[in-house]
């Protein structure tokens, strides 16, 4: 009998509940910095975070490159305090938040100030 059946059992009045087994310890994930080292990889990067944080509602085939991050809709106010902190987590790079209006507006333009500065 399964750990789960001998817990079902003690809460619908049968015997006590068995200990749970262990589970094995997962590490915890955490974004490392680590060096843009190439801008294609660095734009991939940041292409796929963008549309992770559509989620859903863009597909990477949707999303221009050389496209306005906010005025294209790929990111909005909220989603742009995320991006921003996966570009400083990752390549430890700050970004402010105004910057996305201004020369860092498109990814391209990013990919390229992250291989410069990272």
């Amino acid at each position: 009998m399964s750990w789960k059946d001998r817990l079902k059992e003690g809460l619908l009045g049968g015997e006590a509940p068995a200990e749970a087994p262990e589970r094995p310890r997962v590490p915890e994930l955490r974004a490392v910095p680590r060096p843009a080292s190439d801008d294609d990889a660095v734009l991939a990067d940041l292409l796929a975070q963008v549309v992770a944080l559509s989620e859903g509602e863009l597909g990477p085939e949707a999303v221009d490159p050389d496209g306005h991050l906010l005025d294209n809709g790929y990111i909005n106010s909220l989603s742009a305090v995320t991006f921003v902190a996966h570009i400083e987590d990752r390549y430890g790079v700050a970004i402010e938040d105004i910057e996305l209006v201004g020369s860092l507006r498109t990814l391209r333009a990013i990919a390229q100030h992250v291989k410069a500065h990272g």
